[in-house]
């Protein structure tokens, strides 16, 4: 029996059972009946986290009509601040999802005249902007040339927002594409970063990291001169650190040849330091090893260390990867060998 009371869908386990329901369906029936009875109700589900995501499985799996429907609701209630709540911001991402429906065109248009720079240090903001700026380069030209904007990101990651906002900004760096990667790593490199680094607080590795494994080349590179300014025995040190690992791993693979050959000489030294690395079976130092001997083998070479190389990167796979994953791939390694030697006659 489904109930027309709105408190009945107020409560987690019926926005669950809505979710659950309307993903599962074979048929347009549940998600018309379910629109048809909280359609009256639709305003009074927004002033609620398990309402919004009520409205949230209709938008995702529902009709045409029904995103319209909801949408008209949700551009009503966000006036000219933008979206109040994580549950209203989490609808708009979803609104925005159904690309090609009219009513997910007029909310992001509502979006780009409404922009407000405390969007870059709010959950709710941020959900917005991760959904909004990959289809909008006006809101990201509102995102950049904002001082305000670039004083709420950097107070946001100054404070307990830290971890939230990193993430956030990691997700937005992988979705923008084109031109606009070039605009937000220029963006926040100067905002972000620089200010760091020229008043002589600790290097953000953190955020480095975000930028080595999206930016572009030239600001991979300048994330790899971070860590080669680092004097010989702090690297030693910060090294051992995950977050320093996986930015100099991010660098080696994504930088330029020279920066980050030069990178790979300064951490990857000596053949005892490798064996250090297989004693320990630690991934991020594991990964680091997979990334040189991806790109140098060369320097691989040089220092002798093939066989140790290649017993790093057997030893990440066997972490990383099913048991029978790692059988096929032996397989079909041993089969191309013996094709390979067929051939050639041995």
């Amino acid at each position: 029996m489904v109930s027309n009371d709105p408190s009945t869908w107020l409560t987690q386990s019926s926005a669950k059972n809505v979710h659950h329901v309307l993903s599962k369906a074979m048929s347009r029936k549940p998600q018309q009946l379910l629109a048809g009875l909280v359609a009256p109700m639709t305003a009074q589900l927004l002033d609620n986290k398990y309402g919004c995501s009520v409205l949230e499985s209709l938008v995702r799996f529902g009709t045409t009509a029904t995103v319209s429907t909801v949408s008209a609701v949700v551009l009503q209630s966000m006036g000219s601040v933008g979206p109040k709540t994580v549950g209203i911001a989490k609808l708009v991402d979803a609104v925005l999802q159904r690309e090609g429906v009219g009513s997910a065109c007029a909310l992001l248009e509502k979006l780009e005249s409404t922009f407000v720079p405390q969007w870059c240090s709010e959950q709710a903001g941020q959900i917005v902007l991760q959904a909004a700026l990959p289809r909008s380069s006006r809101i990201l030209q509102q995102l950049i040339r904002s001082k305000d904007s670039a004083a709420c990101l950097v107070m946001a990651l100054h404070d307990k927002r830290r971890t939230m906002t990193v993430d956030f900004l990691r997700e937005l760096c992988t979705q923008v594409k084109g031109d606009d990667v070039q605009l937000l790593s220029d963006f926040l490199w100067r905002t972000a970063v620089e200010p760091d680094l020229t008043q002589a607080k600790q290097a953000p590795f953190d955020l480095l990291h975000v930028l080595a494994q999206t930016a572009t080349v030239d600001i991979a590179d300048r994330c790899a001169g971070v860590v080669l300014q680092l004097p010989h025995s702090e690297l030693s040190n910060v090294i051992d650190e995950e977050r320093v690992n996986r930015l100099v791993t991010a660098c080696i693979a994504r930088c330029s040849a020279a920066v980050g050959q030069q990178l790979a000489e300064r951490v990857f030294p000596s053949k005892e330091l490798v064996q250090q690395i297989l004693k320990e079976r630690k991934i991020s130092k594991l990964r680091l090893v997979e990334a040189v001997q991806a790109r140098f083998k060369d320097l691989v070479t040089r220092l002798d260390q093939e066989r140790v190389a290649s017993s790093a990167v057997f030893e990440l796979q066997a972490a990383t990867q099913p048991r029978s994953a790692l059988t096929r791939a032996r397989i079909k390694n041993r089969i191309a060998e013996a094709r390979t030697k067929r051939l050639r006659g041995e």
